[in-house]
């Protein structure tokens, strides 16, 4: 698969805590690695390399579970085209008010912007 063909990330976002089993039970490096299948499928180490540039070696020990993810690898794996389904695990179940407003700022935005087109 090629950088190109990377899963979709609204249908990753959309099916990660279904397929990731209960959050509050895994450890870090646990949660990382169901992400990281979920989101990026078959080869996800390979693919966490391509989003982040962190070496394919170091990716695929984390994507695996093998090692917790430093937080520049979040970091960096946020900040990539990828990084809306993590975030979105990441902040499943939040309560925080300025993350329950964002998603209906984020929503209400989205639904003006297809009036418009």
């Amino acid at each position: 698969m090629l950088r190109s063909e990377l899963p979709a990330v609204a249908e990753a976002a959309t099916n990660l805590v279904a397929h990731a089993g209960a959050i509050s039970a895994q450890t870090g490096s646990e949660f990382f690695s169901n992400a990281c299948r979920t989101i990026f499928g078959k080869d996800a180490g390979l693919h966490l390399h391509y989003a982040t540039g962190v070496p394919e070696r170091s990716c695929y020990r984390y994507a695996s579970g093998e090692r917790e993810v430093p937080v520049l690898v979040l970091r960096a794996i946020l900040h990539s085209e990828q990084g809306a389904p993590f975030l979105a695990a990441l902040m499943d179940e939040c309560p925080a008010q300025w993350w329950l407003r964002f998603q209906y700022e984020r929503e209400v935005g989205q639904g003006a912007l297809s009036k418009v087109r």
